[in-house]
């Protein structure tokens, strides 16, 4: 024979202690009503921290993916910018190599 959990004499006594009954004066000396209260503007600060912090989790996720656009918008321009300008080095590269190698040649022992 079975008996359903909220039925067990345990958790009844348990209910009655909270609601105030036996004499005890429910949690902390308040009754069943005041207890109630307490118990609702808890859960209502709680859900509204919950939202506060989900809102900013929120703004915090968006920011991270425009700050990795606009890293990437750099990225590429630095790219473009490297190709069109990597020719041009070569050829300076090139038209000074006569200057290095001189250069070599004055410093050896």
């Amino acid at each position: 024979m079975s008996q359903k959990h909220s039925n067990s004499p345990q958790r009844v006594g348990v209910t009655r202690y909270a609601a105030g009954e036996g004499g005890g004066g429910g949690f902390g000396g308040l009754g069943g009503g005041e207890l109630r209260e307490k118990m609702v503007e808890f859960a209502t600060v709680m859900r509204n921290y919950s939202e506060t912090i989900a809102a900013k989790n929120t703004a915090y996720v968006e920011s991270t993916r425009k700050t990795i656009d606009v890293i990437s918008s750099h990225i590429e321009t630095v790219r473009t910018t490297i190709k069109a300008v990597a020719p041009e080095r070569a050829t300076i590269s090139a038209d000074d190599a006569h200057i290095e190698k001189a250069m070599r040649e004055a410093l050896a022992p």
